[in-house]
């Protein structure tokens, strides 16, 4: 598991904030989860309570996402839930496009294991692009 960077969470942390300007233009009232340890946030809408786990992807630049799958680390399966209204958000390194997948892509998805940058042997959630909708976010960084 990707040890806990100081650095990479101050540079992707004002995310959570751009998304929920971003989901409050969507109709769905969201705000940061008071549980450090829990999804990113919380927030209301339409279908009622929604999660949402937010990230950045700094490999994907543009409107295209340019893998043929989207790769979340499968630690976060533990925020996937039957019947939850769970969203999980990535938006590009400049947050002018956001990749959402729906919890029930998540329960449906493989589990790989891969080496990254930071680790050797991580596991993963692999949803493919197909079963993910693009948005363009209107607002970026």
């Amino acid at each position: 598991m990707k040890p806990f960077d100081e650095e990479l969470y101050k540079r992707d942390d004002g995310a959570k904030f751009f998304v929920i300007d971003w989901l409050k233009i969507q109709g769905i009232n969201a705000w940061v989860n008071p549980d450090d340890y829990g999804i990113d946030l919380i927030g209301t809408g339409e279908l009622g309570l929604y999660e949402i786990e937010v990230e950045v992807k700094q490999g994907w630049s543009g409107e295209y996402f340019p893998y043929p799958t989207l790769h979340y680390a499968a630690r976060k399966m533990k925020f996937v839930k039957p019947d939850a209204n769970l969203r999980f958000i990535t938006l590009n390194k400049e947050w002018t496009y956001a990749a959402v997948t729906k919890g029930v892509d998540l329960e449906q998805a493989k589990i790989v294991q891969k080496d990254t940058i930071y680790t050797k042997g991580e596991y993963f959630i692999e949803v493919p692009v197909s079963a993910v909708k693009i948005y363009r976010t209107h607002m970026g960084l």
